[in-house]
């Protein structure tokens, strides 16, 4: 499963995270900056890390994941998780 953090900086700039969920961890594993010229629809992709194809990215590091970051993965991880007795998991 892939989960993405999307940050808006401004009005036309924005910042995606993306992570695979692996068992109950969830790993860095992409980055990109966008942009979207005004009256367009559609965002640009200026800069972008991915771990899969680190050769091509147009950033050779991947950058820092802040606090903040790693707390709204955990919110979203926690949206996904469910609980259930054996007898509700049966019926499902």
């Amino acid at each position: 499963m892939r989960i993405e953090i999307i940050k808006q900086i401004d009005a036309e700039t924005r910042c995606v995270w993306e992570f695979n969920l692996f068992d109950i961890s969830a790993v860095f594993v992409g980055w990109r900056k966008e942009t979207k010229p005004k009256g367009k629809r559609i965002w640009k992709l200026v800069e972008y890390w991915n771990y899969y194809n680190e050769r091509d990215s147009s950033v050779k590091r991947p950058p820092k994941l802040t606090k903040e970051i790693r707390e709204e993965v955990v919110e979203e991880i926690i949206k996904i998780v469910r609980v259930f007795t054996w007898s509700e998991w049966k019926q499902k």
